[in-house]
């Protein structure tokens, strides 16, 4: 039966038109839960452990499926809802309402979604993903506010960080409502307009946004003892290469970046650290060339907010920018700019050139050959050291 199903994939050829994709999805879906009935079944019998895999999840992780976790965990709650399960099967829901139905049937409320099974999924059944899931959280609630009040709380909030081969990181969170409330507005808040000439996926601005709420957190935290500068991840880099940017590493050995090294080298202490060989430490030296917190003042005055064409993200958000990469250029005003974390990493990228005149005027030049002149809108213009 499998063989006859694999002949009929590899002999397939979709036309690229709506109603074939439509179906193809359809189709895949009424496949994707024969796959979710196998595997719940296959871990009610414990299987998995039989055939010498660490747990059904271990197994279908080593059979390439991207979303075992997901897989797994549904499967096992699909084998106590079995009218859910049915509607599946028959393609009048749809794994997009799976989702949203397992999601907001936890443990402690799956006796009372078994008890109104039978009612809730003809209701469910003519909703898109997004009503069903819209649904699903109101009667979540409903069944929440029923359980005992002195049972266990229930685990609210996960995060997963994995490092991917290519020295990428993989960042998932689950998050209760009032988190992800908190996320959403965070990210909304804290993303900014394309400048001038740049184009970015809707996904890019929340993880630029992402990245710029953890830099303003390490800017302002005060829980740990710190100067003005943040606390960055530790670069190691010969001091022959300080001045191009080459040949740098993170501690665990994975590769930086040239437009990070030269980002770092602009608003980071750089302490110096002798030693004997690979492993053996003589010397552990002090920060030596950050702005001082009065040239930062004295910066801000001067910029107010981002000097890249086009942002206007405040002080707060912004770092100190060396225009002329140290140690080849000096830590001064004549030499200096506010720029967010985002621009201040575009402007160290191959292509782009700058130049800083004394009273503050900017001239930025883009890889394809576009100019933009800025000038301070601050009170500070003139040269100052």
């Amino acid at each position: 039966m499998l063989s006859d199903l694999a002949e009929a994939i590899t002999g397939l050829d979709i036309p690229v038109h709506g109603e074939s994709i439509a179906q193809a999805l359809a189709l895949r879906d009424m496949l994707d839960s024969r796959i979710s009935d196998a595997v719940g079944e296959y871990d009610h019998q414990g299987l998995a452990i039989v055939e010498g895999a660490t747990s059904t999840t271990g197994f279908v992780k080593q059979c390439g499926a991207a979303n075992a976790v997901s897989l797994v965990k549904n499967a096992r709650r699909l084998r106590d809802l079995p009218i859910v399960s049915q509607a599946w099967r028959d393609g009048r829901l749809t794994g997009g309402q799976i989702q949203a139905i397992c999601a907001n049937v936890g443990d402690a409320t799956a006796t009372m979604f078994q008890e109104a099974e039978a009612e809730l999924v003809p209701l469910l059944t003519p909703l898109s993903v997004f009503d069903t899931a819209v649904v699903m959280r109101q009667w979540r609630a409903y069944a929440e506010a029923r359980l005992d009040p002195n049972a266990p709380d229930q685990p609210k909030r996960t995060a997963f960080l994995s490092d991917l081969l290519d020295g990428r990181g993989h960042f998932d969170a689950a998050l209760d409502p009032d988190a992800m409330q908190l996320l959403r507005t965070a990210l909304r808040l804290a993303k900014t307009k394309d400048a001038d000439g740049e184009t970015r996926t809707a996904p890019e601005r929340r993880a630029d946004a992402f990245v710029d709420i953890l830099r303003f957190f390490l800017d302002h935290q005060h829980h740990v003892p710190k100067n003005r500068n943040r606390p960055h991840a530790s670069i190691v880099i010969d001091f022959d290469n300080l001045a191009t940017g080459q040949g740098a590493t993170y501690t665990d050995g994975t590769p930086a970046s040239p437009a990070t090294v030269k980002q770092t080298l602009c608003d980071a202490g750089i302490s110096r650290i002798v030693t004997d060989g690979r492993s053996v430490i003589l010397d552990y030296g002090t920060t030596v060339y950050p702005f001082s917190d009065s040239q930062f003042q004295a910066l801000v005055l001067r910029d107010q907010h981002c000097r890249h064409p086009g942002c206007d993200r405040p002080p707060h958000w912004c770092e100190a920018h060396h225009v002329r990469p140290w140690p080849l250029g000096p830590t001064a005003l004549t030499n200096a700019l506010l720029k967010c974390s985002r621009h201040h990493h575009l402007g160290h990228q191959p292509g782009w050139t700058e130049v800083l005149e004394p009273d503050g005027t900017y001239h930025l030049t883009a890889p394809d050959g576009r100019t933009w002149t800025t000038t301070p809108p601050g009170v500070l213009t003139r040269t100052a050291a």
